[in-house]
């Protein structure tokens, strides 16, 4: 996911056993709690757990 803004016309559904096919190390970040996010530099690089602001109001 990223900062752009979404919309119908920019947005596919994809299972997620397909993304993990494609990309085992998505199994390092199965157990993100609410409120964690999880990013890396680029495909291959160790990813980079951190916690975010919870705005109650979303």
């Amino acid at each position: 996911m990223t900062d752009d803004e979404s919309s119908t016309e920019n947005t596919i559904i994809v299972a997620l056993e397909q993304l993990v096919l494609k990309d085992n190390s998505l199994n390092q970040v199965f157990d993100l709690e609410y409120g964690e996010e999880a990013e890396r530099k680029y495909i291959g690089s160790e990813w980079i757990r951190k916690n975010t602001e919870c705005n109650d109001e979303e």
